[in-house]
């Protein structure tokens, strides 16, 4: 949940505050992965003039507006990362830890190797 609602907090405007970065990982995240569904009488619905707003006491998000700032967080994310040399290493520390199992067969072989057993590797007869 931390860094979910980290992520919600820093990058998407419309849930700065922590209260509505909880609810976007409670009742819309885990509702629809965890069970398929929005939890706590949450809502999606399009047309609304905001990305979050209610309809009484009920949450209801704009998913093209909630789209449009999700693009727009990961862009200036993506600039971080091209342009800061810092930020840059510091994705990659993160990826590598987060990823360590996955990447273990590339790191054994050495980043770059080619791996020729597989069939993806032959090239096709001219």
């Amino acid at each position: 949940m931390a860094d979910f609602t980290r992520f919600a907090q820093w990058l998407l405007p419309s849930f700065a505050e922590e209260d509505k970065a909880e609810l976007l990982w409670r009742d819309f995240r885990n509702g629809l992965v965890h069970e398929a569904r929005l939890k706590n009488g949450a809502q999606f619905e399009l047309g609304r003039p905001t990305t979050l707003s209610y309809h009484g006491r009920m949450p209801v998000i704009d998913p093209e507006r909630l789209v449009e700032e999700v693009h727009d967080a990961l862009r200036r994310v993506a600039f971080e990362i091209r342009e800061r040399s810092t930020t840059h290493h510091e994705v990659a520390r993160l990826l590598a830890r987060e990823f360590e199992f996955e990447l273990s067969d590339v790191i054994g072989r050495g980043i770059g190797q080619e791996q020729s057993s597989g069939p993806r590797d032959r090239k096709a007869d001219p």
